[in-house]
């Protein structure tokens, strides 16, 4: 008697097992302490320029913090060019890097994403002044914030105080015809010059 060939069973594909959140939507990353800065290259095209002498004040007053974000198949940077710029200034040669397993599409996504959204999300500015006061006031000083004292005195005008440094708090407009200005914001055009 002939035997039948049995077909063998083919397994069910295995549902992967529900794990938090974070995982689910998390990339592919590996922490390493300490990689030689000089070995990450710039992002192609990057769009987003940096002030130096702020990144320098902010790594001088508040030390450097976090990881540099790198695609690790192609080791360039997407997010920590100016710190890595500003570590480097300092002659600091290497730093923490956080390599990220992501494709091309999803690196140049991230460059953008990681510069543009926190900008997006603006501030609370009451709690912004309240934050920057009570930094004014221990230290004497805004250094290592980003912030100006003309910041702050923008931002006690338009919570209703007194603003300081001089500032006239009038909220009178000027003709600015045939000046020109320093700084301009992306998103509502003002522009400014910080006082010397």
């Amino acid at each position: 008697m002939a035997k039948k060939a049995v077909k063998p069973k083919t397994a069910a594909k295995a549902k992967p097992k529900a794990r938090g959140d974070a995982a689910r939507v998390a990339l592919p990353q590996r922490y390493v302490p300490e990689v030689d800065l000089a070995t990450l290259e710039d992002y192609p095209g990057n769009p987003k320029m940096h002030d130096a002498a702020l990144m320098d004040e902010s790594v001088a007053t508040n030390g450097f913090y976090g990881a540099i974000l790198v695609q690790s198949s192609t080791n360039r940077i997407i997010a920590g060019h100016g710190r890595r710029e500003a570590l480097q200034r300092k002659g600091v040669t290497v730093g923490p890097v956080l390599y990220v397993d992501c494709d091309d599409e999803t690196a140049k996504r991230i460059v953008l994403a990681d510069n543009r959204l926190p900008f997006l999300g603006g501030f609370d500015n009451k709690a912004l002044a309240t934050w920057l006061d009570e930094i004014q006031t221990d230290t004497g000083s805004l250094e290592g914030t980003g912030f100006t004292p003309f910041d702050l005195d923008f931002l006690r005008a338009e919570a209703g105080g007194e603003p300081m440094g001089g500032g006239s708090g009038s909220g009178r407009e000027i003709d600015v015809g045939g000046m020109s200005f320093d700084h301009r914001c992306p998103k509502c055009g003002f522009e400014f010059d910080e006082e010397g």
